[in-house]
């Protein structure tokens, strides 16, 4: 569904699904487990950022992240991941866009090179609609490719690949070169069995994925995570969530932002520091899982 800001936003799911008891017996999981991902996106967008987001792997309150590199502060955040690659997983945070009023960022290609992908000041557009309507495919294409090889050269151990908000499954083809550049990489790609228009029955993908929406983070968002981890379904899962400090780095970057705003980010790092989301977790039985488990006993497994 697209909301008004223009992100778009996969909701829960509770449809059965009989690809998860592959995933779980894969995973060397019985048919009942509930297994999950907490994937914290955005790293690299701020120090803010960064900080909570350590925080929180640090603590194993959380036990997946992706990295945006194309953010200032990427290079702080790839030397965390560089120093802890075989604890920690970490992905690419793949980015088309540039959402934010006046903090903005733009391809690590040549402008030359995609000029279709960016605006009249050289940023990436601020909207998914944008960049589907204006997008060359082959330079969507170059631009990914240039970003996973930016992650390796500074060293990460990729362990997946993601999409900021979203911007890769807003079309087949988007879709298509999404998947093939994880294929290139023995990666897994973060699909689900419900991305709309998209074809993913050759892809690997995930029983359920989870995203706040406005309209959760109006009524409570810690309502809503615990709403969701007392019900998750057995499978596998994925939950995104954005934690950051709500101080004067994150006011400044996320100014006249609500959604997704300082302090949604903030009460993402709030609930996931707290006691009442660790109690859950063990009184539920949830088994975390990494996409470093998916990419060794899925990807690469002869099956």
């Amino acid at each position: 569904m697209t909301f008004k800001n223009n992100f778009y936003l996969v909701k829960k799911h509770n449809k059965p699904n009989l690809a998860k008891i592959q995933n779980l017996k894969y995973l060397g999981y019985d048919e009942g487990s509930k297994l999950l991902i907490i994937h914290a996106d955005d790293l690299g967008l701020s120090n803010s950022t960064n900080d909570a987001c350590v925080d929180l792997l640090k603590k194993g309150f959380i036990n997946s992240a992706s990295l945006m590199v194309t953010c200032p502060w990427f290079p702080q955040i790839a030397q965390f991941a560089r120093t802890n690659k075989d604890i920690f997983d970490f992905g690419v945070h793949l980015t088309l866009t540039s959402e934010w009023k006046y903090y903005k960022w733009g391809p690590v290609s040549s402008i030359n090179e995609v000029p279709t992908l960016v605006d009249d000041h050289g940023f990436f557009f601020s909207d998914v609609n944008s960049v589907r309507k204006q997008g060359n495919v082959s330079e969507v294409e170059l631009e990914l490719r240039n970003q996973v090889k930016r992650a390796l050269d500074f060293g990460i151990k990729i362990t997946h690949l993601d999409a900021h908000m979203h911007v890769t499954k807003i079309s087949s083809e988007f879709a298509q070169i999404y998947h093939k550049i994880g294929r290139d990489y023995n990666l897994p790609v973060l699909f689900s069995h419900y991305d709309k228009d998209i074809n993913t029955e050759n892809f690997f993908t995930v029983d359920y994925l989870y995203q706040a929406s406005p309209m959760d983070y109006e009524k409570g968002l810690d309502k809503y995570y615990l709403e969701v981890l007392k019900n998750l379904p057995s499978g596998l899962s994925c939950l995104l969530i954005h934690p950051a400090f709500d101080n004067e780095e994150t006011q400044a970057i996320t100014v006249g932002h609500l959604n997704w705003g300082s302090r949604w980010r903030q009460m993402d790092y709030d609930f996931f520091s707290s006691m009442d989301y660790r109690e859950i977790i063990e009184e539920t039985g949830i088994k975390f899982i990494t996409w470093r488990d998916i990419q060794d006993k899925i990807i690469l497994s002869d099956g």
